[in-house]
C-alpha cells in the first residue's frame, strides 16, 4: 500500500510540472504540521466511588500526532487558474495511526495484534482532501461578478480572523475550549451536510461578498443513497459580508437546519422497520438536535494600526420534536408514560478575539462563552445547560526577527446545570492551564518547543465532588513543526 501512496503523490507532482509547462496558471503550495512529547506526565486520579480500583495511578508517556489529534498532516495543493476557469486539488496524506487510534478510542482499550491486522486492511496509510478542497470554479462574466464551484471546499472570505491557539501550542496548556475561528464566525463549507457540493458568489463591488452554498453529499447517481432536495437546501448557507474601509469587516449570515416544530414521522418509520423498538439513543441520529437552523454576525475591528478585534455571535434557533400525533405510535422514550414532546435549544455563544503587534511584543486573546441553552424530555422540564466560559492569553516577545519566547494562559469555567425541576444538578467546574514556549521562525515554517501543565479540573461544590473524584494533572514537553509554502 505505501508504494501506491508513494506513486499517487508522485503522480501529483508529474501532472502538476506538465500542466505548468503546457500553460499558465498553474500553482502549487502546501502545509502541513507535526508534533510530538516526549514526555507525558499524568499525576494519579480516580473515577469516583469508594472503591480503591478505581484510582489511576500517575505515568508517563510519548506522543507523536498533530496538535488536534493522533497523526501526521502533510498537505499539498495544486490549483489552476484562468480569467474564466480553473480548479483546486488540495490532499494530504494520512497514516494508518490515524485510522488505529480512532478504533482504539471507540473501543475504549488497545487491540489485540489479529484486531490490529484486520483494522489495517481497511485503515492503510492513503491521501485524503485537505482544507483546500478538490473543485472546480467558473466565472462566466471573467469578472468576480459571478463565480461558481463545485466540489469539497471551503470558502474563508468571511470567517473568524482570530484563533489566538498560537498556532496550535496552547491545546497542550489547555484544551476544549470553543476557540476556533468558525466561532466568531463559520467559514462557507463546515455547515451540517457533509461532502460534495455547490456554490455560487458574487463580488458586485469592492469589499462586498455575497455566497449560497448547498452540500448534496455527492449522490448525483445513487438512488438508493440520494440527498433529498429538502435536507439540501433545509442546510443552505447563505451570507455576506462587506469590508468598510479604514474601519472593518461586517459579516453576517444563516446556517440553514432544523426550526420550529418536527414531526415524529422518521421515528416512527424506524420503529415499523424494527418490530417497534425504538432505543432512546436512536434519538439523536433520527431527530438530529445537534442541527439547529443557527444564525451568526461578526465584526472585525481593523481602523487602529497593528491592532486587530473580533468579535462574533451565534444564535441557534429552538427546535421542538413531537413524538406522538394522530397519525403516529405513543412512543414512551424513557418509561415515564408522559414524553411527548422534546424540546431543545443549543447555547447560544458569543466570541470575541484580538491580537495586537508591536515591534517587540505580540499579545493575542480570546473570550469566548456559551449560554442559554437546554434540552427538554418533558414539556413542564426546566433542565438548562450551564454557563461556560473560556479565556485565553498569550503574550510573546520577539527577542529577533525569527526568536519568539512566550507564555500561554488559559481558564475553563462551567456553571451548574440544572435539571428537570430546575435544581442545580451541583457539577459547576474550573480549570487553568499555561506553558512556556520558544519558537523559531524559517521563513517557510517554524519549529516551536516548550512545556505545559494542565491542572486537574475543581469542582465547585466539594461536598458532592470530593477526592473520591479527581481529574490528573497532565505536563507536557511538546514540539511542533510546520510547513507552509
Amino acid at each position: 500500500m505505501k508504494r501506491w501512496v508513494i506513486f499517487a503523490l508522485t503522480a501529483v507532482v508529474v501532472a502538476g510540472v506538465a500542466f505548468a509547462q503546457a500553460a499558465t496558471g498553474i500553482m502549487f503550495s502546501g502545509w502541513g504540521r507535526a508534533a510530538f512529547a516526549p514526555i507525558i506526565f499524568h499525576s494519579p486520579s480516580r473515577d469516583g466511588g469508594a472503591s480503591t480500583d478505581l484510582l489511576k495511578d500517575s505515568n508517563a508517556y510519548s506522543g507523536t500526532g498533530v496538535t488536534w489529534g493522533n497523526d501526521i498532516n502533510v498537505g499539498i495543493t495544486v490549483a489552476g487558474n484562468s480569467p474564466y476557469i480553473g480548479f483546486v486539488l488540495g490532499l494530504e496524506a494520512y497514516g494508518v495511526n490515524n485510522g488505529l487510534n480512532k478504533y482504539y478510542q471507540e473501543w475504549g482499550f488497545t487491540p489485540t495484534d489479529d484486531q490490529k491486522d484486520a483494522i489495517e486492511k481497511t485503515v492503510n496509510p492513503g491521501i485524503g482532501f485537505n482544507e483546500d478542497g478538490t473543485y472546480i470554479w467558473a466565472k462566466p462574466f471573467g469578472t468576480d461578478m459571478l463565480t461558481v464551484q463545485a466540489g469539497v471546499f471551503l470558502e474563508e472570505t468571511l470567517r473568524g480572523k482570530v484563533a489566538a491557539d498560537n498556532d496550535g501550542f496552547s491545546d497542550f496548556a489547555l484544551n476544549g475550549f470553543n476557540d476556533g475561528k468558525d466561532a466568531i464566525f463559520t467559514r462557507f463549507g463546515l455547515g451540517y451536510m457533509s461532502g460534495p457540493g455547490f456554490m455560487l458568489n458574487s463580488s458586485p463591488v469592492d469589499g462586498l461578498f455575497i455566497g449560497a452554498q448547498i452540500n448534496t453529499g455527492g449522490n448525483l447517481w445513487t438512488n438508493d443513497t440520494r440527498t433529498t432536495a429538502l435536507d439540501a437546501f433545509r442546510f443552505t448557507q447563505i451570507g455576506a459580508g462587506y469590508m468598510i474601509p479604514n474601519i472593518g469587516h461586517a459579516r453576517v449570515q444563516y446556517i440553514g437546519g432544523y426550526i420550529g416544530t418536527e414531526r415524529g414521522k422518521r421515528l416512527q418509520k424506524f420503529i415499523n422497520e424494527n418490530d417497534g423498538a425504538h432505543p432512546a439513543d436512536e434519538l439523536t441520529f433520527l431527530y438530529d438536535w445537534e442541527k439547529p437552523a443557527k444564525a451568526q454576525v461578526a465584526f472585525a475591528f481593523t481602523a487602529v494600526d497593528n491592532l486587530l478585534i473580533d468579535l462574533g455571535y451565534t444564535f441557534n434557533f429552538p427546535v421542538n420534536y413531537e413524538v406522538t400525533g394522530s397519525d403516529l405510535t405513543f412512543v414512551d422514550i424513557d418509561g415515564s408514560g408522559k414524553n411527548t414532546e422534546i424540546s431543545t435549544m443549543k447555547s447560544m455563544g458569543v466570541s470575541l478575539g484580538a491580537e495586537y503587534n508591536m515591534s517587540f511584543l505580540d499579545i493575542s486573546g480570546r473570550i469566548d462563552t456559551l449560554f442559554a441553552g437546554y434540552e427538554r424530555w418533558d414539556k413542564d422540564s426546566k433542565a438548562a445547560e450551564p454557563f461556560e466560559l473560556g479565556i485565553r492569553v498569550t503574550p510573546a516577545y520577539k527577542l529577533t526577527d525569527s526568536i519568539r519566547v512566550g507564555v500561554d494562559l488559559g481558564f475553563l469555567y462551567a456553571g451548574n446545570s440544572k435539571d428537570d425541576d430546575g435544581e442545580s444538578n451541583k457539577d459547576g467546574n474550573f480549570k487553568f492551564g499555561f506553558g512556556l514556549f520558544a519558537s523559531k521562525s524559517f521563513g517557510q515554517g517554524y519549529l516551536k518547543g516548550g512545556a505545559t501543565f494542565t491542572m486537574p479540573k475543581i469542582y465547585t461544590d466539594t461536598d458532592t465532588h470530593n477526592d473520591l473524584t479527581r481529574e490528573a494533572g497532565v505536563f507536557r514537553i511538546p514540539i511542533v513543526l510546520e510547513y507552509s509554502f
